[in-house]
């Protein structure tokens, strides 16, 4: 039957083949199935051709329409599973390869699958509002619609391949910015961004990363640390003003919702840093948040909140100690600036001046500085003001307040300043104070690249003139020089007097000076690559003394110091003083010391006393207790000495000669022991006109009756004791009367007391020091025991 159905009989018609050519032999359906295949086939050849064309046709034009006139898009594959091109914007911007996949998962997902941009190299330029656009992109045009932006296109991961970013720097300098980065989405629909930053440089390396969220949230984070600047800047081919060196580390985070609101912040420190040999061993540190003000968009400008303290530390360097005044040259410099949370460090508003505002705190050594400072820049000037500030001087045991420092100086050279300083109040740490409150004021003119020069008033808080504080500073070889300028202080009652408790309340506690003047003129000088120098004069004439119980008058004579601190007078400079009233009446006085820091010598000391010189022997008042006294008296008329003793009766002629020795403490003589003997024979008479009634009769009567009229061969006085105020004092002599006893020879041998013994200890035990000299030689005897 097979064979029937494949070999019909002769004269049968045949059977339609399925398949057969010819429109008789197909079914509708099959018609229209065969003539759809070749259709389809070649609408399919059609859209491969020009699928390329046409959508790169459609990527140039929204690319032009956003202003990139010169956009090209050269496709070289486009088809189901993916696509490839490159893309031109201009002659310098491109991307060298764009590669999309895609597959029937991402298709009903609908978006992409991937996307890899290798090659990208962008150039960023600055606008004339300050901002940064593409190189190319044309400006908007007026209006709300001016320019179009292409639709965004959904994407699983975008991976960033050797991509460049040109930006723009001062001086018509550029820098190219490699890049590599990867921009995912994840399962809640967030981008995820992770990328790093190639070696621009030497010892450079940067990451960032961030996130933007379905509803507009952008949240970013970029680190960076360039482990060695001088290096880094070498890299970049940028040649700074100074040898910059130092290791710095940076986070820098940012923020923006979909409203438009936006944030910055950021964190700085640094160590081991470096400004050529003017700074050295600094260190920094930052913490800050820069937000728009006036606007999202920042329209209105921009202000920097600090989030903690800006903190500044640097050690002067060999180029700038040597420029520096003395005691400054190696001492650290700590900047601070401090600002409350809701005000701003740094104010940037649009078309207005640049403001810093913040509680300033600066210490250079032992010197502090702290106030409220605003620094504003404007038309090419620096204005600052500094007020309310508070100045330590720990060094000098000095203290300042209600400081004002204001001026302002040109950015460009020779950089003019012009400034005003006020210091109502400059006050000594010491208690009770060495000096009264003070007060400067006055201006500082010159030029920050030239020589600066300035002239303070001196004065008292409490108005009163005491002279100018003058000096100047030359920048460019760092020599500089300070006055001071005192006028006369006249001391008494009759004006313009003024009394030492006004000057010195310290001094005023241990003596009084009721009268005579002084002078003090100081200086000092630095730079020039030698040592600082300093010295000072302090003339004195006529002035008066009272401590204790010991009164100076006439003091006469010039001081001059050749080395302020610590302080030192040499030898050589005598002073005259007119009397000495210690218990006994020492006149002509001349006394020469020298002083270095606390080493005080008394190197010769001299009065005369009733006819006669006592000499001291040098002395030195700072060494260890006890400290050995000796002194020499020679040619002392008896007489003169005897009338200044208060006794009825008593007289004498003759000359003595003698010496003393004791130890002196902060307190007083201890351990004296003095001798005194008659140069030859003399006289000595007693003939009160009442008799004490312990030599009314006997013995006693015996000594009354031989002292009437006595004449010595030879006299002898000694005084010995622990302390001046306990003295024994002894008398002996060896003569006769000749009106008594048939002037039978006769040796005395008396133990004085009364009104002879009380004068001598009086001016023994008057030689006391003043507490403030005291204190500073038992501060000596403790540092050097």
């Amino acid at each position: 039957m097979a064979d029937a159905a494949l070999n019909p009989p002769p004269g049968a018609a045949a059977p339609l083949a399925p398949h057969a050519p010819g429109p008789a032999g197909y079914r509708r359906w099959q018609r229209l199935l065969a003539a759809a295949v070749p259709a389809l086939l070649a609408l399919a050849l059609a859209v491969g051709l020009a699928a390329p064309p046409l959508a790169g046709w459609y990527l140039e034009r929204l690319l032009r329409t956003a202003g990139f006139t010169e956009a090209r898009v050269d496709w070289r594959r486009l088809d189901a599973l993916g696509g490839e091109a490159r893309l031109r914007l201009d002659a310098e911007q491109h991307i060298e390869r764009v590669q999309l996949d895609w597959g029937p998962g991402a298709w009903r997902q609908g978006r992409l699958g991937r996307v890899r941009i290798e090659g990208l190299q962008l150039r960023l330029v600055a606008m004339d509002d300050g901002r940064y656009t593409l190189a190319g992109l044309r400006p908007p045009a007026p209006g709300p619609q001016a320019r179009s932006s292409p639709p965004p296109l959904p994407f699983t991961a975008v991976e960033l391949v050797d991509a460049r970013v040109e930006l723009p720097l001062p001086g018509a300098r550029r820098l190219w910015l490699p890049l590599a980065a990867t921009l995912h989405r994840d399962e809640d629909g967030r981008l995820q961004l992770e990328g790093t930053v190639g070696a621009l440089a030497p010892g450079f390396g940067a990451r960032f990363g961030g996130t933007l969220a379905t509803d507009g949230t952008l949240q970013g984070a970029a680190s960076f640390e360039i482990a060695t600047a001088a290096a880094f800047l070498e890299g970049l081919d940028w040649a700074a003003p100074l040898a910059v060196d130092g290791r710095l580390r940076g986070i820098v985070r940012a923020s923006a919702t979909a409203d438009g609101a936006r944030q910055l912040e950021f964190e700085l420190d640094g160590d081991g840093l470096r400004a050529g040999d003017w700074l050295v061993d600094g260190h920094l540190g930052l913490h800050a948040r820069l937000q728009p003000t006036g606007g999202a968009d920042g329209a209105g400008g921009f202000a920097l909140y600090a989030l903690q303290p800006l903190t500044l530390g640097f050690t002067p360097g060999p180029a700038l100690a040597p420029r520096l005044p003395p005691d400054l040259d190696d001492a650290p410099l700590q900047l601070g600036l401090h600002t409350p949370d809701d005000e701003p460090l740094l104010a940037l508003p649009a078309g207005a001046p640049a403001r810093l505002q913040a509680e300033l705190g600066l210490s250079l050594g032992q010197t502090g500085l702290g106030g409220a400072l605003s620094v504003t820049l404007a038309e090419g000037r620096v204005h600052w003001s500094l007020r309310d500030a508070l100045l330590g001087l720990q060094r000098y045991g000095l203290a300042g307040a209600g400081l004002s420092f204001e001026g302002e100086f040109g950015q460009a050279a020779p950089h003019v300043l012009h400034a005003r300083l006020q210091l109502p109040r400059l006050e000594s740490l010491a208690n009770p104070p060495w000096h009264a409150a003070l007060s400067l004021a006055g201006d500082l003119e010159g030029s920050l690249s030239e020589r600066l020069d300035w002239t303070l008033a001196l004065g008292l808080a409490d108005g009163a003139r005491l002279g100018t504080l003058g000096g100047h500073h030359a920048f460019s070889d760092g020599r500089g020089e300070l006055k001071l300028d005192l006028l006369r202080l006249g001391f008494g009652t009759a004006p313009p007097a003024v009394a030492l408790a006004a000057l010195s309340p310290a001094l005023a506690a241990q003596l009084s000076v009721p009268g005579g003047g002084l002078r003090l003129q100081a200086r000092a000088d630095w730079g020039g690559g030698a040592a600082a120098r300093s010295g000072g004069e302090l003339r004195i004439d006529g002035l008066e003394l009272r401590f204790g119980g010991v009164r100076a008058r006439g003091i006469d004579g010039v001081l001059r110091a050749d080395r302020l601190w610590p302080l030192r007078i040499p030898a050589g400079q005598p002073l005259r003083i007119a009397r000495l009233d210690a218990g006994l009446p020492f006149e002509d006085g001349r006394v020469e010391f020298t002083l270095d820091d606390t080493q005080l010598r008394l190197r010769q000391a001299g009065f005369t006393l009733a006819g006669g010189r006592l000499e001291l022997a040098p002395l030195r008042l700072d060494g260890p207790a006890p400290r050995p006294l000796a002194a020499s008296a020679r040619g002392l008329d008896l007489s003169r000495l005897l009338a200044i003793v208060p006794v009825d009766g008593l007289g004498g002629t003759g000359t003595l000669n003698g010496s003393l020795a004791a130890r002196l403490e902060a307190d007083g003589l201890h351990d004296v022991q003095a001798q005194f003997a008659s140069d030859g024979s003399g006289t000595l008479h007693y003939t009160p006109s009442t008799p004490p009634a312990a030599l009314a009769d006997g013995q006693a009567g015996f000594v009354l009756d031989v002292l009437r009229d006595f004449r010595y061969e030879s006299l002898s006085l000694t005084l010995a004791g622990e302390r001046a105020e306990s003295l024994a004092a002894g008398l002996n002599v060896r003569g006769a009367n000749p009106q008594a006893y048939g002037g039978h020879p006769v040796a005395l041998n008396l133990n004085l007391s009364g009104a002879l013994a009380g004068l001598l200890q009086q001016g023994l035990d008057s030689y006391r020091l003043p507490e403030t000299v005291r204190r500073r030689l038992e501060s000596s005897d403790r540092e050097n025991p």
